[in-house]
């Protein structure tokens, strides 16, 4: 039994090295950020009080990462994209969810990555993503426009109230020039900002490498493929 015992296990390494293998040589290279705060003013008074976590995938090939580390655009990569994205309003009270926006490549024209020595992803800076408007009467969230949009320094979002109900789209003003219009009931700024509007921090973002898709096919696929060379191997010494 134990002889068995340590065939199967014989067989199941060979087929996780095969796999391992296969899956390096597909050079996966997805990267996943992810983040979950409070959204702050003007959406943080109880008894509705909005937050907001997202995730966002970028799919960055092997070749675009600077073998030292350093920065890359899509400028210089052109086959760096957004592969997925979401970001979910929810009420931070309740946990129940208000609205939830998709994202995908098209939605943002360019952004670079920053890369560490070791190859791991450390920051996104990136344009604003499209613009998303929901439909909700949660703390009056419908009447405003929200742009997602990476910096240095994590990841934020920018809101700015449409003037004429979907009939002008100021587009993604800063807030310091939103101030300077002084449009009545024109109201900008961005997720994180303190009641007095003086700081507007960005999230920390987490981003972590995950196998892409085709990558764990093969992973399995080799596995299995040892498992059954494995199989026969016993089958063939039985036999005998």
């Amino acid at each position: 039994m134990r002889k068995n015992l340590f065939s199967s296990l014989k067989v199941l390494s060979v087929g996780l090295v095969l796999g391992l293998f296969f899956a390096g040589a597909a050079n996966s290279a997805l990267f996943r950020g992810a983040w979950d705060p409070r959204y702050g003013a003007p959406f943080d008074t109880p008894p509705e009080v909005l937050g907001w976590r997202g995730e966002v995938s970028f799919w960055i090939p092997d070749e675009c990462i600077p073998a030292l580390g350093g920065w890359v655009s899509t400028t210089a990569c052109a086959n760096m994209r957004v592969e997925t994205g979401e970001v979910v309003f929810y009420d931070d009270l309740t946990s129940a969810t208000i609205e939830t926006f998709s994202y995908a490549s098209s939605s943002v024209d360019w952004f670079a990555a920053a890369f560490a020595a070791d190859g791991s992803l450390t920051s996104i800076v990136s344009d604003y993503f499209d613009q998303r408007n929901p439909v909700s009467d949660f703390a009056n969230i419908d009447l405003y426009g929200f742009r997602l949009q990476f910096v240095k320094t994590g990841v934020r979002m920018y809101h700015t109230i449409d003037i004429d109900l979907g009939k002008v789209d100021l587009g993604p003003i800063d807030p310091k020039h939103c101030l300077k219009f002084k449009l009545p009931g024109f109201i900008c700024g961005y997720s994180g900002t303190y009641s007095d509007g003086t700081s507007a921090p960005a999230v920390s973002v987490t981003f972590q490498r995950v196998p892409e898709p085709g990558s764990l096919a093969l992973l399995l696929a080799a596995g299995a493929v040892g498992l059954l060379v494995g199989a026969r191997g016993r089958g063939a010494r039985r036999s005998n």
